[in-house]
């Protein structure tokens, strides 16, 4: 055997709450409904809702190489990736990885993207390492049209 490779992984998420039309209410059915909840704006509305998309993805590797046997090269590592819609219209998502065997974060890299009903804002940004670098890019969404863009990057020589 000269090389052995293992991983395993897995995936929490959560769903933004489902709502449903219901009968219509007058004043002192809400206001009785919200008494009961606990929870009396200013206004008297409901309680904000603060439940959004999000996913964690986890997951965990370990390889072994002995393609020469007096050296065996072998390494492990943790990445990480969080993922969530703030809005309908705004995606973010932050990942990074942890070698085991160096004790060093690698490659940790934030993306934002927003929906611009014709258009979409992508920004990548890479913080720190070897790779560290931004790019902000707008472009039209139709698939005929995707060449038409704006586009900006800037790494460790400067922005270019």
């Amino acid at each position: 055997m000269t090389g052995f490779t293992f991983s395993i992984g897995t995936r929490l998420s959560g769903e933004k709450k489902k709502t449903s039309a219901g009968p219509i209410l007058s004043p002192g059915d809400s206001l009785a409904r919200l008494q009961k909840k606990g929870y009396v704006g200013l206004y008297d509305q409901e309680a904000p809702d603060f439940s959004i998309p999000w996913n964690l993805d986890l997951n965990w590797n370990y390889n072994l190489q002995k393609e020469d046997p007096l050296f065996p090269s072998k390494g492990s590592g943790i990445s990480a990736s969080l993922g969530f819609n703030l809005t309908d219209f705004w995606k973010i998502t932050a990942t990074t990885s942890y070698d085991l065997i160096n004790r060093v974060f690698t490659a940790p890299q934030l993306t934002v993207y927003r929906d611009l009903h014709c258009w979409e804002l992508n920004f990548n940004w890479i913080p720190t390492g070897p790779y560290r670098n931004f790019h902000v890019e707008i472009r039209l969404k139709a698939p005929q049209l995707q060449d038409v863009k704006i586009t900006k990057q800037g790494g460790l020589r400067g922005i270019e």
